[in-house]
């Protein structure tokens, strides 16, 4: 999208300044992204804290359950932090995906699209 600017100048004269606006859906889509992959990352980091998993053991790959050692309960957690955090509802059919920060992230980003 163009967008004009218009200025007065001290000089009495208008100057006029056209330049391109992109979409902020376009814009911030990349770094949406990531800041939902950070956001679930360090939530998931809070939980497996409490839970004496190792830091090494927390990846954005890494599996809640065989790699991190996560509960039910902390995966609950994980669940109503996220839909709280990011404004969505996330269905129960989803539950058994939600099995790592970037399956979390994808599926995130999926109801955040469908809410818009």
């Amino acid at each position: 999208m163009r967008r004009q600017l218009y200025v007065d100048c001290p000089e009495k004269r208008t100057l006029s300044i056209s330049f391109h606006v992109s979409s902020p859906a376009r814009r911030s889509r990349v770094m949406e992204t990531a800041e939902i992959r950070s956001t679930i990352k360090d939530l998931i980091t809070e939980i497996a804290e409490d839970m004496d998993t190792e830091a090494s053991a927390i990846t954005e790959d890494a599996h809640f359950t065989e790699d991190m050692g996560l509960d039910s309960m902390a995966l609950l957690e994980v669940l109503a932090t996220m839909e709280k955090k990011f404004s969505v509802s996330i269905p129960e059919s989803e539950f058994p995906n939600l099995t790592s920060i970037n399956k979390c992230a994808e599926t995130v980003e999926k109801y955040m699209a469908q809410s818009n």
